[in-house]
């Protein structure tokens, strides 16, 4: 705790799990790096008597040998004694954690079993469980099965740092609840909230990108961290694909398609499936089936990397397959950005909208009981016109969002008003807001923690 001492929101998520008298086995959900193990491990600890912690990529005391066999009180106390841990105790003061549990796609096809025979509390949580539900392989693996989420699974859904929780650090938060939506407050105030979205928008919320800026106020020392980061997860990745031609693909697909989705000026994925084939053949001087770059694409999805945002054709909130894609962290899209040399323009409005993205999709966790929103996240499209976000709340309200880096006039917003097609218009910019019976105008960094912008 010492080490980690961001307060997440996550814990607040736990603590409602635990208290729900209902509750059944954990699935914690998120990306490589973002603080999952710290967190529940820090819940665990202040909320546990005995604490069982199983990493199944290392697992140096053989769990899943303990495993193979029918689960039950008797091979976990043999466990607890082979890894020099308490002996087991079976009721609801102890708690099992298996991390990593996309390396056993059987014990996670089965953990139902563990629930059946265990009186103590279960998580199961993983850098890349996604990889289970898409079918991905592990090239010594003999199963072509696809693993399905058992019943009786709560589900949380964990990110980087938001714009809120990267406030809290620097005691700002309540000042980010608090203010004016519609230029009420005093300067001061914006200003400081101001001075922090301007270095989230750099370094976005992976915790140890934030600890390094909080170290040494260097924009450079975070993206490199960053860069680091990316190599880890390029690294890991390549575990999961199975010759070297698919290792070179995912490689190229990786660094091409993030490259062509910043280019693209409104920060959005327009580049196709077709567009990339012809990129990393010219690149491979090979054919690349559309199977191989559905996989890498998939991957880079399932992993947490991208998120997407439905489109909604003239305005109708009816599910879509056509998607445009963001990264799940605005420092992530910085750091490409500027590594494929986005003119200085472009890079404000890219960045802005996946700032913008990131912080309304949390809308849509898993974690909220009682949420705001209907699903799904859409963006909207009249003719010629599009608009960057459309969300329907639970009272069944559209709100149309138009994000904007200058002072232009915010024209597909408009239409979409003028049309009916939306009850609310919401321009987010760089601004103390302003208000109107139609139209008003807010500060970007208050897109997603105050919606429904009362």
């Amino acid at each position: 705790m010492k080490n980690n001492p961001f307060v997440r929101d996550i814990q607040k998520d736990l603590t409602r799990w635990k208290q729900d008298p209902e509750h059944g086995i954990l699935q914690l959900e998120g990306a490589r790096q973002i603080g999952k193990t710290t967190e529940i491990l820090k819940f665990a600890y202040r909320n546990y008597k005995y604490v069982i912690y199983v990493n199944l990529a290392s697992d140096m005391y053989k769990f899943q040998k303990a495993c193979e066999q029918d689960i039950n009180y008797f091979t976990m106390l043999d466990y607890t004694e082979r890894a020099h841990l308490p002996g087991y105790v079976d009721n609801r003061d102890t708690i099992l954690i298996i991390d990593e549990i996309q390396e056993n796609m059987e014990m996670y096809n089965n953990i139902r079993t563990f629930a059946n025979n265990l009186n103590c509390e279960i998580v199961v949580t993983g850098s890349y469980l996604g990889r289970l539900l898409a079918g991905l392989k592990k090239p010594d693996e003999d199963t072509d099965k696809k693993a399905f989420i058992p019943t009786g699974i709560d589900l949380l859904n964990m990110y980087p740092l938001s714009f809120a929780e990267f406030c809290r650090v620097f005691n700002a938060e309540d000042t980010l609840m608090s203010i004016s939506l519609y230029g009420e407050s005093s300067d001061r105030k914006y200003k400081k909230l101001d001075k922090l979205y301007d270095i989230y928008r750099q370094i976005g919320g992976y915790p140890a990108v934030i600890k390094e800026y909080i170290k040494t106020q260097d924009i450079s020392a975070c993206h490199m961290r960053i860069g680091n980061l990316l190599e880890l997860f390029k690294a890991e990745s390549r575990e999961y694909f199975h010759d070297e031609v698919e290792i070179e693909i995912f490689d190229m697909v990786y660094d091409y398609t993030l490259y062509e989705m910043c280019s693209n000026h409104a920060g959005t994925a327009k580049r196709t499936i077709k567009d990339v084939t012809r990129i990393v053949e010219d690149k491979t001087k090979g054919m690349t089936s559309t199977r191989e770059l559905r996989n890498a694409i998939t991957w880079l999805r399932y992993s947490g990397i991208l998120g997407t945002c439905i489109l909604a054709e003239n305005g109708e909130t009816s599910f879509s397959t056509v998607k445009k894609f963001y990264f799940f962290d605005c420092g992530v899209t910085s750091y490409l950005a500027k590594r494929a040399n986005i003119d200085a323009s472009s890079l404000d409005g890219i960045i802005t909208e996946t700032f913008a993205f990131d912080e309304l999709i949390r809308l849509y966790s898993k974690n909220t009981k009682d949420p705001k929103v209907r699903p799904y996240l859409y963006y909207g499209r009249l003719g010629n016109y599009e608009l960057d976000f459309l969300v329907c709340s639970t009272d069944n309200k559209k709100y149309g969002i138009e994000i904007k880096t200058n002072t232009g006039d915010p024209k597909s917003l408009k239409q979409f008003l003028n049309k009916r097609l939306v009850d609310k218009g919401i321009v987010a910019k760089r601004t103390k807001g302003g208000h109107s019976e139609k139209l008003d105008t807010i500060p970007i960094y208050t897109v997603g923690c105050r919606f429904p912008y009362k």
